[in-house]
C-alpha cells in the first residue's frame, strides 16, 4: 500500500499575502491529490526544528512528510511519484546535497562539500529566480545518490523510520543550520539520506546568510564537529 504524503509549509506571511504564491506554486494541485494533504502555517513564529519535530511525533507511521520552504514553487507534476521511487532507497530525500564534506566557515552545505581532493561531492540541482527576474539553474552533480547532507528547502521524510531511529531536528536551530544538524543526526542514527531523480522546483531565494547565521554558526560547529569527528572514527574502526 502506497504511503500518504503531507506537505508542510511555514510562512511569516498572512493567508492573504501567501494566497497568490499558493495559486501559482503547484500546491493547489497537490491539495486536491487523493494521496496528499497540504498544511500551511500562516504568520508562523515557531522555529522550523520545533515545528517539524511536532509533525514527526504526531504523524501516522504510514505517512511521509514533505517540508518545503515558503518561497519554493513546485514546477513538477510528478513530485509524489518521484518521491515514492526515491524512498525505495532512502528514508530522507532532498533535491540537492553533498556526499561528503568537511567542517569549515562559512558552514553552508554546498561550501563544506567543496573538498580539496579533486572530486565533486555535490549532487542534484535547483533553479533559482533572482531579484531582477532572471532564472538560473545550479546543477550540482548527477542525482540518484546517497548523501550526508541535503538542502532544507525541500525535505521528504519517512515518519516510521525516524520514529524507530529516534532521529529528530535540533530545536536549538530555528532556521539556520536546522537542516544540516538534522542530516548529521540522521546519519549518526542510521537514517539514510539521498537525492533521487530530478524534481523540478524554482527557489525564489539564493539563501544568503544574515547576522543570525553567523551567531548560530558558532553553536553548530561547537556542538556538531566533536560528535561527527567521533562518529567518523568509530565508523573507520568498525
Amino acid at each position: 500500500m502506497a504511503k500518504s504524503y503531507l506537505i508542510v509549509i511555514a510562512t511569516p506571511k498572512t493567508e492573504e499575502e501567501f494566497k497568490p504564491l499558493f495559486e501559482t506554486n503547484g500546491l493547489s494541485v497537490y491539495k486536491k491529490h487523493p494521496n496528499c494533504k497540504v498544511k500551511i502555517h500562516y504568520e508562523n513564529k515557531t522555529g522550523l526544528s520545533e515545528l517539524y519535530n511536532s509533525y514527526i511525533t504526531e504523524a501516522y507511521k504510514d505517512s511521509r512528510i514533505v517540508f518545503i520552504h515558503d518561497d519554493v514553487i513546485l514546477d513538477d507534476q510528478f513530485v509524489l511519484e518521484k518521491l515514492d521511487k526515491a524512498h525505495e532507497k532512502w528514508n530522507v530525500v532532498g533535491l540537492a546535497g553533498a556526499k561528503n564534506f568537511k567542517f569549515q566557515k562559512p558552514a553552508m552545505w554546498h561550501l563544506m562539500a567543496d573538498l580539496e581532493d579533486g572530486v565533486n561531492h555535490l549532487t542534484g540541482f535547483v533553479a533559482h529566480r533572482l531579484n531582477d527576474g532572471r532564472l538560473i539553474t545550479n546543477f550540482y552533480g548527477v542525482g540518484n545518490q546517497r548523501v550526508a547532507l541535503i538542502d532544507g528547502l525541500f525535505m521528504s521524510i519517512d515518519v516510521e523510520t525516524l520514529l524507530e531511529k529516534n532521529a529528530r531536528f535540533d530545536n536549538r536551530f530555528n532556521f539556520h543550520f536546522y537542516d544540516i544538524a538534522f542530516c548529521l543526526n540522521c546519519v549518526m542514527d542510521g537514517v539514510s539520506i539521498g537525492v533521487g531523480e530530478p524534481i523540478f522546483v524554482t527557489h525564489l531565494s539564493m539563501g544568503q546568510p544574515d547576522n543570525n547565521f553567523f551567531l548560530l554558526q558558532e553553536l553548530f560547529l561547537r556542538e556538531y564537529f566533536p560528535k561527527w569527528d567521533r562518529f567518523r572514527k568509530m565508523r573507520l574502526q568498525a
